[in-house]
């Protein structure tokens, strides 16, 4: 009768070892798919949020050459307008500006003052 109850003991022991065996593996197992689908939730957050950082950096991109091209624009027209001036200037006396009013002029347009006056060639190529 001892022997059957050591054998039954040991019979016990062995299927208890063989299921924490299983729950051990059962629980690495579900482990392993809750952390890769932690990890794909994340990388398809982070390729969310840089694609729309990528956006935005071509928006204010966009937004930066499109300042830079309205300024460089303006400035070709405000030489335009000086060139016209200088030019109704020389027209008009056949002689060259004085440097005092050249001066001014160059102050004026420095200033982007709207005394300079709009070009002319401006208003012919808007029509």
């Amino acid at each position: 009768e001892k022997e059957v109850m050591r054998e039954n003991r040991e019979l016990r022991e062995t299927q208890y070892a063989e299921r924490r065996a299983k729950d051990w593996d059962d629980t690495l197992r579900r482990e392993l798919e809750l952390h890769r689908s932690l990890r794909e939730q994340y990388e398809a957050q982070a390729a969310a949020e840089m694609a729309a950082w990528r956006e935005a950096q071509a928006a204010e991109e966009e937004a930066q050459r499109a300042q830079d091209r309205a300024f460089c624009e303006d400035v070709a027209w405000q030489i335009v307008q000086l060139a016209e001036r200088t030019y109704a200037y020389r027209e008009s006396t056949g002689a060259l500006v004085p440097r005092g009013e050249w001066r001014r002029w160059m102050a004026m347009f420095q200033a982007v003052d709207p005394q300079l006056g709009d070009p002319v060639i401006k208003s012919s190529v808007e029509s």
